[in-house]
């Protein structure tokens, strides 16, 4: 059975470290798998640790938007209900952001935003389908940790420990 994780304070150790075990092996499969040139490799190329702790935080506030609509919600525990919040608000989060905030920047004027302009290009919709299925594995992983606070704890030090080091490999460059 998978934890009731919609007490936030309880299980944010849970909810970070999932976040960064995703998005840990994410950098991992953009770094030895995707060009040198993607927008996803410029993003932490150029932005290193920030451009992690932006995806990490993006993650988070996903999950915490979907502990706070449960919590609303009411009645038992349902984690396909908990995914399916979780995924809704990371949906509309990126179509705003997308739509209104990104193009309210103009070229050159902010670093995070012309990255992000060039990743919308390159990858299109695709975005969404990654950003879900980033979200899911995160509340699914949060779950599974909720329980053992010092295996999290564990997790949490050896991802954030390797992440250090392939933040800095350099992707291939695909012909």
């Amino acid at each position: 059975m998978l934890t009731d994780i919609r007490n936030m304070p309880k299980y944010a150790l849970a909810v970070a470290t999932a976040a960064c075990v995703v998005d840990t092996a994410g950098l991992f499969y953009w770094r030895y798998y995707s060009d040198a040139k993607a927008a996803i490799n410029m993003w932490y190329d150029q932005l290193g640790l920030v451009a992690y702790g932006a995806d990490i935080f993006s993650i988070m506030f996903c999950l915490l938007v979907a502990q706070v609509g449960t919590t609303w919600l009411g009645g038992p525990w349902n984690p396909t209900l908990f995914c399916g919040i979780a995924v809704a608000f990371q949906l509309a989060h990126d179509a705003f952001f997308g739509a209104v905030i990104v193009p309210a920047f103009p070229k050159g004027r902010n670093t995070i935003m012309d990255l992000m302009k060039t990743y919308a290009d390159q990858s299109g919709a695709g975005i969404l389908v990654i950003d879900a299925l980033i979200v899911v594995l995160t509340c699914l992983i949060a779950m599974a940790l909720a329980p053992f606070p010092t295996v999290t704890f564990m997790t949490l030090i050896l991802t954030l420990y390797a992440t250090m080091y392939i933040l800095f490999t350099k992707p291939p460059t695909i012909k």
